[in-house]
């Protein structure tokens, strides 16, 4: 009996990016760099039956320290898990803190081009995958949103 991985577009584009981080630093005479990835959740504005703004705080380090200067271009968010019936949900902003260096704010919002979608009460769990021109990592976190 065979069985078949599925793997979505968001963690093949996860994977092409890091291997392009890693061919970009072998080019350079560097050794890849992994980022050490930590997330925490927010239901922030977001409640059940809204289209409202979830947050994720993102700390990004290397080895040396905090990795500064990435921008939303550098970020995937891959919905994992979700409420039954719930929907993925889009990146829509991503803002680096001006006093900690290399902690991030991103914002979430249930799939933006289907207005069918909302937030569900329950858990959902996302992958965010950070890369730069030095090197990637990847974080796990799970999102309660809250009744009204």
């Amino acid at each position: 009996m065979s069985k078949h991985i599925k793997f979505g577009g968001a963690v093949v584009l996860a994977a092409a990016l890091a291997l392009l981080a890693w061919a970009v630093n072998s080019i350079q005479g560097q050794d890849p760099v992994a980022f050490n990835v930590q997330i925490v959740s927010s239901d922030a504005l977001a409640d059940s039956g809204d289209k409202e703004v979830a947050r994720l705080v993102v700390a990004v380090n290397d080895a040396k320290g905090p990795v500064s200067g990435l921008t939303m271009s550098n970020f995937i968010v891959d919905t994992r898990l979700v409420p039954g019936g719930g929907c993925s949900v889009d990146l829509t902003r991503v803002n680096e803190s001006r006093t900690t260096a290399g902690a991030y704010l991103l914002d979430l919002i249930p799939a933006a081009g289907n207005a069918s979608c909302i937030w569900l009460q329950g858990r959902y769990l996302f992958s965010v995958l950070a890369s730069g021109p030095t090197g990637s990592g990847v974080g796990v976190v799970e999102l309660a949103v809250d009744p009204q």
